[in-house]
């Protein structure tokens, strides 16, 4: 039998004469169906994993910028009093100022 040769009629006999596959077993089913939820299950707690990673990352790099320009900027054990409608500019020994 030629494929190109082949009608919709052709494949439609060839279908009713094999007949109805026979059904998969309750165990085999729920097997699959045990071993899908897993995969999917591991999927997300690899995906919720990698959120976390990836926002305490950034949260400890943002951490470590502030306490950088903090402590570049602290003018350690020093007060500064300003009266009312006074100003005050200090600038520290590495050139920057505040």
């Amino acid at each position: 039998m030629n494929p190109e040769d082949d009608s919709p009629d052709d494949v439609a006999r060839l279908i009713r004469l094999a007949g109805r596959r026979p059904a998969v077993p309750e165990d085999v089913a729920a097997r699959v169906r045990a071993a899908a939820h897993e995969q999917w299950q591991s999927g997300l707690r690899r995906r919720a994993r990698a959120r976390f990673l990836w926002t305490a990352g950034a949260l400890a790099a943002a951490a470590s910028i502030v306490l950088a320009i903090a402590w570049s900027l602290s003018v350690a054990g020093r007060e500064i009093e300003t009266g009312e409608g006074s100003r005050e500019a200090v600038r520290l020994a590495s050139g920057h100022s505040v």
